[in-house]
């Protein structure tokens, strides 16, 4: 089983033709502090660099910034099919697994040009997540909840 890094994704592409400006603003995010990408999450207003953000947060390992949890902004849409996958025929270049984790998966689904388009398959319900990340961001957003929840109790 091979685990891939969006890195990886994009320095072979790097080879290759320029790059798209999906795994251009990937790329940036890479670079940024975590303080910087935080500051970010909370002001962005366009979905796709949210998304980019969130993901680029979770690779890190960054789930929460004081109290405030991760996928707060756009848990909302998990399961909700916002984004039309058409049925097709060919394989999936990547599955789930291939990745280290749904944060990088999450990561290469939107360099590659999603949540409006996916290539590589990994958001067939097309609420914009790939794989499990949205539950994870969902699951993320429970347990910061309960948590407070216990420290009022």
């Amino acid at each position: 089983m091979r685990k891939i890094s969006l890195l990886l994704l994009v320095t072979v592409a790097a080879c290759g033709p320029s790059l798209t400006p999906s795994e251009q603003r990937s790329l940036a995010y890479q670079q940024m502090s975590t303080s910087d990408l935080w500051q970010r999450q909370e002001t962005t207003t366009v979905p796709q660099a949210l998304f980019m953000i969130e993901a680029e947060l979770g690779t890190r390992g960054e789930m929460d910034l004081r109290g405030f949890p991760l996928g707060t902004r756009t848990a909302g849409s998990v399961g909700r099919s916002i984004y039309s996958r058409p049925p097709e025929n060919t394989k999936a270049r990547y599955e789930c697994a291939d990745f280290a984790s749904d944060a990088e998966a999450q990561r290469a689904f939107l360099a590659a040009g999603g949540p409006v388009r996916d290539p590589h398959k990994l958001d067939s319900d097309g609420d914009g997540f790939a794989c499990a990340w949205g539950t994870t961001l969902r699951s993320n957003i429970d347990g910061s909840r309960a948590a407070a929840q216990a420290d009022r109790s």
